[in-house]
């Protein structure tokens, strides 16, 4: 078979066993490049997972843990960035340390409503504000102009089918249903396009900023030489400074925290998650990963869980989620969960792009808490977010690599 893009469910986990065995006639990158294509488009996870017993459960998330090592190889010039590597357990806590599970519950908010000339009057009225050079603002203002840069209404499913088959007939391809995002800023044949979809509500703005910020970055004319795990950084400082703007316009404070919240609930999901990849790729350093090695941890976690909890939350929970305290099935779900995050990324490795939401959080935070002391100006940051490197960041915010990493 020459398309592998095409093999059926079974034939992927024949693929599986060939390679296991040493018979495989394709190459192991081939195989993990189908396997992720494949879950990815077809969308046939919860159908294949239900097939895949102990043996072959634990097979592919062997082979999904190399795919996600050779990405990053691949990503980083032929090795792996252990800059992110080694520290995505100490970042990842850090951040459920410092942005805590009770900061970052909110409930569906009645927001402001805007339309599209409010939001351009805001978007235009900040991007003065934090560009005194105008440059920003020139670069908005042509790229509306032109169709660069495109809002359609929520619902609209018009104007959305024709904005994703003009980028579908610039690309030569068609776009897949998961490449077609509400909100997303895309790299078209070197052409740089941002798609809105507006709410008509105040988080139209701040949705906005966030995507400019990428939009800017996409147009530069040579790319800075930005580690990949400051990707997000300068979208989310300028998202959180849109948000200190909007408190100047007299917006009120609780929907302001309400969309903040947004952000934070995001990339605490992101830590949490996080840490269960990075342990598995630790443990894959020390050879395959198997049911055994894993029921052992899980019974340890069990222990660890029994002595710190209540009795009372213990039956409560046993009740409720009886795996939890089954150290078969608890290696089992959290195998299956990896499995599940690990193929819903196509084109980037899952460290990487939840990573870089992690470290662009705190950092962002970091960097406003400089800019209220005035220790830095929104020139140093507009230097720091497009053209720094983590050690040029952290200098200037007065942090060492050692408040966020390992020594």
């Amino acid at each position: 078979m020459n398309n592998l893009y095409e093999a059926s469910g079974e034939l992927l986990l024949f693929y599986i066993y060939l390679e296991k065995n040493g018979n495989n006639d394709f190459s192991k990158e081939e195989l993990l490049d189908a396997l992720r294509n494949f879950y990815h488009s077809n969308n046939t996870y919860q159908v294949l997972a239900r097939r895949l017993n102990e043996e072959y459960r634990f097979s592919l998330l062997n082979n999904l843990l190399l795919a996600e090592q050779l990405k990053i190889s691949l990503d980083s010039n032929g090795e792996i960035d252990y800059f992110i590597y080694q520290n995505i357990s100490t970042l990842a806590r850090l951040l459920l340390e410092e942005i805590g599970e009770d900061n970052i519950l909110y409930e569906d908010y009645s927001y402001s409503k805007i339309d599209i000339n409010t939001l351009n009057s805001l978007i235009e009225e900040f991007l003065i504000k934090v560009d005194t050079s105008l440059e920003w603002l020139n670069l908005y203002r042509k790229n509306v102009n032109n169709g660069h840069i495109l809002f359609y209404k929520k619902g609209d499913l018009v104007s959305r089918k024709a904005i994703f088959k003009h980028l579908s007939y610039l690309l030569g391809r068609n776009l897949e249903d998961n490449e077609e995002k509400t909100t997303a800023t895309y790299l078209v044949n070197k052409q740089v396009f941002q798609v809105i979809e507006l709410k008509g509500d105040i988080r139209d703005f701040w949705s906005s900023i966030h995507e400019f910020i990428h939009f800017i970055q996409f147009n530069k004319e040579k790319k800075a030489s930005i580690s990949k795990s400051l990707d997000e950084y300068a979208a989310i400082f300028y998202e959180m400074y849109a948000l200190a703007f909007l408190s100047s316009k007299n917006y009120k404070q609780e929907e302001i925290n309400s969309i903040r919240n947004i952000r934070y609930n995001d990339v605490f999901n992101y830590g949490k998650n996080l840490t269960d990849v990075f342990s598995y790729l630790m443990e894959k350093e020390n050879g395959d990963i198997s049911l055994e090695r894993e029921k052992e941890i899980s019974r340890e976690k069990i222990l660890y869980q029994k002595k710190v909890l209540p009795k009372e939350k213990v039956e409560l929970l046993s009740k409720k989620y009886p795996w939890l305290f089954n150290e078969e099935e608890f290696a089992k779900k959290k195998c299956d969960f990896t499995i599940e995050l690990l193929t819903s990324m196509k084109d980037n490795p899952y460290l990487y792009r939840n990573y870089s939401y992690i470290m662009g959080t705190l950092l962002a935070k970091k960097t406003l808490i400089s800019l209220k002391e005035k220790r830095i100006s929104l020139e140093d940051v507009k230097d720091m977010c497009l053209n720094g490197k983590e050690e040029d960041i952290f200098r200037k915010l007065g942090l060492t690599m050692n408040d966020y990493f390992l020594k």
